[in-house]
């Protein structure tokens, strides 16, 4: 597909229809429009993210757990990954959400598939909140 300004683009089938993220159902449309743009993210490896125009992340369905991505977030008490680790994980394409009643947690790291991590801010506890740290991909130790 074409490149455009805004770093999206089509991806056309051979049969001239494009790959749509419809109320979150991925489908084949004739149309060429905003709904049908994918943002092409890397995913380090040479692999790479198709995120739709909702902000989705399409991913194709799997029968079996052998072939899923897994992200694993570990969480540590003291800073530079020492001490009273809690990890965390997921294999889901759009997302996980954890909450705990405490926040002594001094350090983190995140391993496997991940695309994106974000920490809340103890004062506000919602995503997207403007003093979360949010860190991209894979990472090592962070305080």
């Amino acid at each position: 597909g074409q490149l455009g300004t805004d770093r999206r683009f089509w991806i056309k089938s051979h049969r001239n229809q494009y790959l749509q993220d419809n109320n979150n159902n991925v489908k084949w449309s004739a149309s060429n429009g905003a709904s049908e743009k994918i943002r092409l993210l890397d995913a380090g490896g040479g692999r790479v993210y198709l995120q739709s125009h909702r902000g989705n992340y399409l991913a194709t369905q799997e029968t079996s757990k052998a072939g899923l991505l897994k992200c694993k977030v570990t969480i540590y008490r003291r800073a530079n990954c020492k001490d009273g680790s809690k990890s965390f994980e997921t294999t889901s394409s759009s997302g996980q959400e954890w909450k705990f009643d405490d926040d002594n947690w001094k350090s983190a790291k995140a391993e496997g598939e991940c695309f994106q991590t974000e920490f809340y801010d103890e004062d506000e506890q919602e995503s997207k909140y403007e003093d979360n740290q949010w860190e991209e991909g894979n990472f090592g130790c962070i305080n």
